[in-house]
């Protein structure tokens, strides 16, 4: 049996999804925290989101040539441990910059899954009986919700405590 057409093949692309979804869930819901910890004005939260995502696409644009020429399946091993860094670092940063530094590292990081988890999921699906792109997308969203519930569970469990 071809690897690609494995149940365990489509099993880790289900897991990148996942994972792609649950950091940028988390991500989402620490945005007011973020406002409220940096207080951030409005301008300055947008300048952040844009650079987030020129950094995103940059990363875009650099993966999709590297996935061609390496596999994206490397790819994706690479970028998982720079999304880990980002999201702990966006979580952690004691100072603006170093917030805009994990912000970077978020855009680079979810830009380069992006496009080599389609990538290897494009390849799945084409060796597979029926279509299974969609699910896979489910998948994120899945992750999306638990990412945001996770950090909205954690932020209450902190003021409940009275740690916030």
């Amino acid at each position: 049996m071809n690897t690609l057409s494995s149940p365990r093949a489509a099993a880790a692309v289900v897991l990148l999804f996942g994972y792609n979804g649950l950091v940028i869930g988390a991500y989402a819901a620490s945005i007011p925290t973020l406002q409220a910890r940096f207080q951030l004005a409005p301008w300055q939260m947008s300048i952040f989101f844009v650079v987030m995502g020129l950094a995103g696409i940059a990363s875009m644009q650099l993966s999709g040539r590297l996935a061609d020429r390496l596999g994206a399946r490397r790819i994706c091993l690479a970028i998982l441990p720079i999304l880990v860094v980002a999201i702990i670092g966006i979580g952690l940063a004691p100072t603006l910059p170093l917030l805009f530094v994990a912000g970077i590292l978020l855009g680079i990081g979810n830009g380069g899954i992006d496009v080599a988890m389609n990538a290897i999921g494009v390849q799945v699906e084409q060796n597979r009986p029926k279509p299974i792109m969609s699910f896979f997308h489910g998948m994120w969203s899945v992750g999306n919700f638990v990412g945001a519930g996770l950090l909205v569970l954690i932020a209450m469990l902190l003021a409940h405590n009275g740690e916030t």
